[in-house]
């Protein structure tokens, strides 16, 4: 765990990243760091890099309007 301060900026709930597992300041479902540019991504759905629509998993591509994003507030996947 480090001092550095989370800036937790909403995303997908099912978007992760594996200091989400060792850092509880991170594990905070359907946010992510804004500021961690160095770690790689991984879909819950799918457990790879890529989405279940074979785009990229990270917080700037899984966000509202594709197919498989699902916010906290409302959990179910954005209208096609």
């Amino acid at each position: 765990m480090s001092d550095r301060v989370v800036k937790l900026k909403a995303s997908c709930i099912h978007l992760r990243h594996k200091a989400m597992y060792s850092d509880p300041a991170h594990d905070v479902r359907g946010f992510v760091d804004e500021s961690i540019d160095t770690i790689p991504f991984f879909c819950l759905l799918t457990c790879d890099c890529l989405g279940p629509d074979n785009e990229s998993a990270g917080p700037a591509e899984c966000r509202p309007g594709r197919s498989c994003y699902c916010s906290a507030e409302d959990p179910s996947p954005s209208p096609k």
